[in-house]
């Protein structure tokens, strides 16, 4: 929601936290001095991921992070597919990543210019951030499943668990199994 807004129906220069509404994130150069404001209540005030543009993503932790690094990684896809955009990476490690807990309406909607990549090992530490030589996709099988409800039981699974609409050739899904069950 970062610089997708419209200046033209923004009735106030603040935002809730008392911050100007038209700071552009320089990491979406197509925004950048245009003044566009970020969709909701907060303006963001800082790039929101680091230079390297990579989002980590970990099933295995216990508690969400903030997707930096190795060491605070979102739990789930969703999370990083909800603040990627273009020109980031999103890394995955092993394990099952299901598109929600119940709505069986809901998918992974892979975003234009963005490349996911599974098959990491899901021990890995901030020392390990931005380096390919753990990544082995037959030995860290990270599944993308539509089993959301009773296990093996059809009739409850997502309708879809992936969407690829009008994505370009710079968009990547590599490293994954995907499932109905």
């Amino acid at each position: 929601s970062i610089d997708e807004g419209n200046s033209i129906f923004t009735t106030t220069a603040l935002d809730l936290s008392g911050n100007t509404r038209d700071r552009d994130i320089s990491a979406i150069p197509s925004n950048v001095g245009t003044g566009t404001v970020d969709l909701g209540a907060y303006e963001a005030q800082e790039e929101p991921f680091p230079a390297n543009g990579i989002i980590y993503v970990n099933a295995s932790v216990a508690t969400t992070g903030n997707g930096f690094s190795w060491d605070t990684p979102f739990k789930t896809l969703q999370e990083a597919l909800a603040v990627a955009y273009a020109g980031h990476q999103i890394w995955v490690a092993q394990g099952t990543y299901y598109p929600d807990d119940t709505d069986r309406e809901i998918s992974f909607n892979l975003i234009d210019g963005v490349r996911i990549y599974g098959g990491f090992p899901n021990y890995l530490m901030g020392s390990d951030d931005g380096s390919f030589f753990f990544r082995n996709t037959a030995t860290f099988e990270t599944i993308l499943s539509g089993d959301i409800g009773t296990v093996f039981d059809e009739s409850d699974n997502s309708y879809h668990v992936l969407i690829a609409n009008n994505l370009s050739a710079a968009s990547l899904l590599d490293g994954f199994t995907i499932e109905e069950d």
